[in-house]
């Protein structure tokens, strides 16, 4: 499949002798542009294919077939060390090629039966797929663009064969193209076609798939692919996000009957627009175009899940403006869809919200209280909220009770330990009355009849709390030897 030898597949381009390669190979002709590839492929100069062929050329399947083993020899000898738009080629080129209908004509040795071309389909498609993931791997941060754009083409095209497959009619022999490659190609409008009218036979739980693939290639959909490739792309996209923003956003859809699909693709682009934006540090602007999507349009369960993942990530947890900008959007989204996984994440992000603004004493005890209680009503299963509010609420109550003694309130700050059901109240008691004892001790007080008095209330109120306690003894004879000094003649 890969190797450098090709048989009936050249005879299908090259039939005439060899001539001069054309200086500028997309102002050639078509037949000039197939000789040059061919000359190029069986000279194993397969770098430079991938600037041969103009997108109409890629409708000959030799073409797409040759493009696809190129692509496949330069990532594998370049490793690492090949260059992002090659790599990109090389999934449209060998997913297109492995979905193609006529896949394996050309070989001299195709599988025999059709069993054993899927299964020959398989193994190469897995393969594809692990050279992609080891290439994402080497790349860092900017890996998951590749793994995406892998993970949603073959999706998307598995939905279009289904498409195929399911209508009423023969199936038409229409090359499945990943979006990128269809729109060069100029077949976009057909297989849009195809899945438009494969919808209107799935069931519901299906309608998704066929609304996330025909967005691909509806009206919205060069903008999609636009979006996809500039989102690694740091400052240098911004006027591209900005075309973007002014071109599609308000636009209306072509054909009425294309409206659900570039709903849903508008939904996907404003999502991919709104977190670039908050990536960047444009917080009013990520927050008007993530509010303004919603509510999501119908059938839009994983483009809700795209959203969610994309909001509640750890390295937000750090940044008082992303979270207050999550914060919001996720609240205008629970109100409109209150799932499970909207609650779920809402409560992660408020509760990181309120950790962050409570170590930066950017809130106070009752504000942050009433924080935690809205995020664990939301997901009484998070842990972490459920700790959280727990802290908020002890702490609350060890500041009420530090108040309470500071005013010589013993009684009632007894009471609030007793009440309390968190240990950490009631060790704070004692600490309070151990500093109490100190001051007695090192005479703070102005007589002994004060001193006793302060003591005995203490005392009654240690006993309420905790009579096991160990400061008990300790209080207890402080307390008789200020009743014996008082006594004293």
């Amino acid at each position: 499949m890969v190797g450098t030898t090709q048989d009936n597949t050249l005879s299908a381009l090259h039939k005439k002798e060899r001539a001069d390669p054309p200086a500028d190979p997309l102002r050639a002709t078509g037949s000039e542009r197939a000789q040059l590839l061919v000359e190029l492929w069986q000279a194993g100069q397969v770098r430079e294919m991938r600037e041969v062929n103009l997108g109409p050329d890629f409708l000959h399947p030799v073409v797409l077939e040759l493009h696809a083993k190129a692509a496949y020899l330069v990532l594998n000898q370049e490793g690492r060390q090949t260059e992002p738009a090659a790599v990109h080629h090389f999934i449209d080129c060998w997913l297109s090629f492995l979905f193609h209908p006529s896949l394996f004509h050309s070989l001299a040795n195709k599988p025999e039966t059709p069993g054993d071309r899927e299964q020959y389909r398989l193994e190469l498609l897995e393969i594809g797929e692990t050279m992609v993931r080891k290439y994402a791997d080497q790349q860092l941060e900017q890996g998951a663009l590749f793994i995406r754009h892998w993970e949603e083409d073959y999706a998307v095209l598995k939905v279009v064969a289904k498409a195929n497959n399911e209508k009423k009619k023969e199936p038409e022999e229409l090359p499945f193209y990943t979006p990128a490659l269809a729109w060069q190609a100029g077949i976009a409008e057909k297989i849009f076609h195809l899945v438009q009218r494969g919808r209107g036979i799935v069931t519901e739980q299906e309608d998704e798939e066929y609304l996330a693939a025909g967005a691909w290639y509806s009206s919205v959909g060069p903008a999609l692919l636009l979006a996809r490739e500039l989102a690694h792309q740091g400052e240098a996209a911004d006027n591209a996000f900005a075309s973007l923003k002014q071109d599609v956003f308000h636009k209306k859809s072509k054909y009425k009957k294309a409206e659900p699909f570039f709903l849903y693709g508008l939904a996907r682009l404003k999502i991919a627009c709104g977190i670039y934006a908050l990536d960047q540090g444009r917080y009013k602007e990520a927050e008007k175009v993530l509010t303004g999507l919603l509510p999501l349009p119908p059938h839009s369960a994983r483009l809700e899940q795209e959203l969610l993942a994309a909001l509640d990530q750890e390295d937000r947890y750090l940044n008082p403006d992303e979270l207050t900008v999550c914060v919001h959007v996720l609240t205008d989204l629970h109100e409109h869809s209150p799932t499970k996984a909207v609650k779920k994440a809402l409560c992660s992000l408020l509760t990181h919200q309120a950790v962050l603004l409570h170590n930066t004493r950017n809130i106070d005890g009752t504000a942050l209280q009433h924080m935690m209680e809205q995020a664990v009503s939301l997901n009484p299963d998070d842990t972490f909220a459920r700790m959280t509010l727990d802290d908020a609420r002890m702490d609350a109550e060890i500041f009420s009770l530090h108040q309470t003694m500071s005013a010589g309130k013993l009684s009632k700050a007894s009471r609030i330990a007793k009440k309390s059901s968190y240990q950490g109240v009631v060790d704070q008691f004692f600490v309070f009355a151990a500093q109490v004892i100190e001051q007695v001790e090192a005479g703070d007080y102005p007589d002994i009849e004060s001193a006793f008095f302060m003591v005995s209330q203490l005392l009654e109120g240690a006993l309420q709390v905790d009579p096991e306690h160990r400061m008990i003894k300790k209080i207890t004879l402080l307390a008789d030897e200020l009743e014996e000094r008082l006594e004293a003649p």
